[in-house]
């Protein structure tokens, strides 16, 4: 069974993302992500990158991430909130019982 993505993120998908969402007028943007346990920072640097492009293009819009636990980095977790969301969230997946089943490479605690 594959564990999601292989690679690195693309480097242009911040830029594609702030397009997007110039294109489309938007004025709340959410960004989320498959979870990137692959890489040291859990994907933190990519949702840094996101959320300062989307405030290049479109200083007005607020910006909500939806991010996965990085694996209890405090670091990674700084990356994000130094690139400065509006709102963090945190996608749980399923309720604790089913935790181990959904998820079992994390931590519900956490």
């Amino acid at each position: 069974m594959e564990q999601g993505p292989l690679g690195a993120p693309d480097p242009e998908e911040p830029k594609r993302v702030a397009d997007a969402a110039e294109r489309m007028g938007l004025q709340y943007i959410v960004v989320t992500s498959v979870t990137r346990d692959d890489l040291p920072d859990g994907g933190a640097t990519q949702f840094a990158e996101t959320i300062c492009e989307i405030r290049r293009r479109i200083p007005d819009a607020r910006v909500e991430v939806m991010i996965p636990d990085f694996q209890g980095n405090a670091e990674a977790l700084g990356t994000v909130l130094d690139a400065g969301p509006d709102v963090l969230n945190h996608n749980m997946e399923t309720v604790s019982r089913l935790y181990d089943t959904v998820r079992p490479q994390a931590d519900y605690q956490r």
